[in-house]
């Protein structure tokens, strides 16, 4: 079955087993629909869960769980930018310099490729 079909039926089942929890420990069901809660739920529903989870399994089908697993560095910058930009939110430094720690991460793991890359492309340019 395809990544993302197995990411919807799987959210679907994984919804419905937590409302069922929520009802069964006795939680209130009314919900009031301001426009804030439904632009918020759908935010979250269709944005950073359904669409997160689709780019990651459609990933792990294409380059594999170690490269995958990069994505999850990337998800606390994405964050980070979009608190700053939309909510206003300050950045320290030291989240600036955790910034500049992920992306020597990044370097790290894939140093060899990007060295192929470079070598192979000043080759190109060069021949």
């Amino acid at each position: 079955m395809p990544a993302a079909t197995t990411t919807v039926l799987l959210l679907a089942l994984g919804g419905a087993v937590l409302h069922a929890g929520s009802i069964l420990s006795g939680e209130p069901q009314a919900v009031t629909l301001a426009s804030t809660f439904v632009g918020s739920y759908l935010y979250l529903a269709v944005v950073a869960t359904t669409m997160a989870f689709v780019a990651y399994f459609s990933l792990l089908d294409q380059v594999g769980p170690h490269q995958a697993n990069l994505v999850v560095y990337v998800v606390s910058i994405v964050a980070t930018i979009v608190g700053w930009a939309w909510l206003g939110e300050h950045l320290p430094v030291v989240t600036l310099a955790g910034f500049l720690v992920i992306f020597g991460g990044f370097l790290v793991v894939k140093w060899s490729e990007l060295s192929r890359s470079v070598r192979d492309a000043w080759v190109r340019t060069r021949g």
